[in-house]
């Protein structure tokens, strides 16, 4: 629906929408990135959220946001005589990533 209200692209760096996701690397990444799993961020460093992190209030206060923004990116590793990929399900991660853009692409910040 944001892509067909001409909010966002598919092909838009997430930082353009959310400055300081570009940290530790992550300049780069594109919503495309995230939905075809292939973002680097398919665990969140060493993470585990709590069911407090996702309340609500604690949501829109930036919660996972921080969270997400203090994460590096780790590919996976190719084992010998593989392909190289970037692809890994991101399970869990990328309705949280989703979730963080849409926050600030959405003109009533739902």
């Amino acid at each position: 629906m944001l892509v067909d209200r001409r909010l966002l692209q598919y092909n838009d760096k997430i930082s353009l929408h959310w400055p300081e996701f570009a940290d530790l690397g992550k300049a780069d990444i594109t919503i495309a990135d995230v939905l075809r799993h292939e973002s680097g961020l398919a665990k969140f460093n060493n993470y585990t959220h709590s069911v407090d992190d996702v309340l609500r209030e604690n949501i829109k206060s930036n919660s996972i946001g921080q969270v997400i923004q203090s994460c590096e990116l780790k590919f996976p590793e190719v084992a010998s005589g593989m392909e190289q990929t970037t692809r890994e399900y991101h399970a869990s991660t990328r309705g949280f990533i989703l979730n963080e853009i849409i926050r600030r692409v959405d003109p009533h910040k739902r």
